[in-house]
């Protein structure tokens, strides 16, 4: 039986997924190591800010494993994750520009927006040659 190869634009967003999910769990653990026990204990005495973005960085590390096991349901919360963070980001601009953060955005919510974009297209492009080879 001849082994099917992932297609190369969802492997890409995969990879992508996984190094972003890896940067954000260890970005989140290592600001909780930096400032050491917050005012304001979360879980296992983590803030609530190191903990968003621990539990964001294991649900993009989730996405990105099921995409290299073949799931269609890991492409239906990929493309969930991804559309939710590209309307959150375009949501974001806009009331940034209001409020006058615009800096604050540039800095955090820009990248993050366009990251997003990208591997939402990417995925949408290669949908069809994903759901073929899928389980």
């Amino acid at each position: 039986m001849e082994k099917v190869s992932l297609p190369i634009k969802t492997k890409i967003a995969a990879c992508c997924m996984s190094i972003i999910g890896g940067i954000g769990i260890l970005y989140g653990i290592a600001r909780y190591i930096k400032h050491g026990r917050p005012v304001t204990p979360g879980f296992v005495g983590m803030s609530d800010a190191h903990l968003g973005v621990v539990f964001w960085g294991l649900i993009f590390l989730i996405c990105s494993l099921l995409l290299f096991k073949k799931r269609k349901y890991g492409w239906v919360f990929s493309m969930i994750l991804n559309g939710w963070l590209v309307l959150q980001g375009s949501f974001g601009f806009f009331v940034s520009l209001f409020e006058g953060e615009f800096l604050e955005f540039l800095q955090w919510g820009f990248p993050l927006f366009f990251i997003s974009l990208f591997l939402f297209i990417l995925l949408l492009l290669d949908r069809k040659n994903f759901w073929k080879i899928a389980s």
